[in-house]
């Protein structure tokens, strides 16, 4: 075998030849040339010594990270958001790219952004600034082509494979509702009540049938389903009732 660069040994001689690999490439650092390791790129240049010693507790593996380092990440999640594409039974799953292309479309006036995919359906959405992230969180969702994307507050220690969501998209039926409270934005505001909207149905939408509004809601199945709730404006209050399909 032959010895290489900084003591790593090739065992071909021939790739040692410049006359073999003209375009055989050294790197080299302060005069001193590059291990293979070294030379690949992103290689670990931290002291051994600097690094947690691991220990064994049980039959586990254990190591112990730096709270300095743990809390500069965090700084640096100040301005990320969590995601989650949510798609009806029997539609094709949405790559990464497709849904980069889409908001792109939606989020051009942002400034620069960054879609991470974490698995099963989630992402998490690193945005320039402060602003950025109440503007998205604003919106609440957005309609996709295929489903939606559910935007909601970065928090720490985020694994999707643990995640275990309470939330739940239901067709909720909204009574004694007087045709004027029909606007969009009014059956919102009254539905904002209970859960968070997301669509009207096209009957509601035309105003074809007065008997019920039918919205689309995400709702929180931990909270407490209310079936009626207090309506008011200037010198007025009316009860609607609400059932859930």
């Amino acid at each position: 075998m032959t010895e290489g660069s900084a003591g790593f040994l090739i065992p071909w001689a021939c790739l040692m030849d410049p006359e073999v690999c003209p375009d055989k490439k050294v790197y080299s650092i302060s005069g001193q040339r590059k291990t293979f390791a070294q030379a690949l790129g992103n290689s670990c240049d931290i002291p051994l010594s600097q690094l947690p010693t691991p220990c064994i507790k049980g039959d586990m593996i254990v190591v112990r990270i730096d709270e300095a380092d743990y809390l500069a990440s965090l700084e640096d999640c100040k301005t990320h958001l969590h995601g989650r594409v949510i798609l009806s039974k029997g539609d094709k799953p949405l790559t990464h790219l497709d849904l980069t292309k889409k908001l792109q479309l939606v989020w051009k006036a942002l400034g620069p952004w960054k879609a991470i995919p974490l698995g099963k359906g989630f992402y998490e959405f690193k945005f320039a600034s402060i602003e950025g992230i109440r503007w998205t969180l604003e919106l609440g969702f957005l309609k996709l082509s295929l489903g939606l994307l559910r935007l909601f507050s970065w928090t720490k220690d985020f694994v999707p494979a643990t995640m275990k969501s309470t939330k739940a998209h239901t067709w909720v039926r909204i009574y004694h509702l007087p045709l004027e409270y029909w606007k969009p934005r009014t059956i919102f505001s009254i539905v904002r009540g209970f859960g968070t909207p997301l669509s009207l149905n096209g009957h509601t939408m035309r105003k074809n049938r007065g008997m019920f509004a039918r919205v689309l809601v995400d709702i929180d199945l931990l909270s407490p389903l209310s079936d009626q709730l207090l309506v008011e404006r200037p010198n007025f209050a009316f009860v609607a009732g609400e059932e859930y399909e």
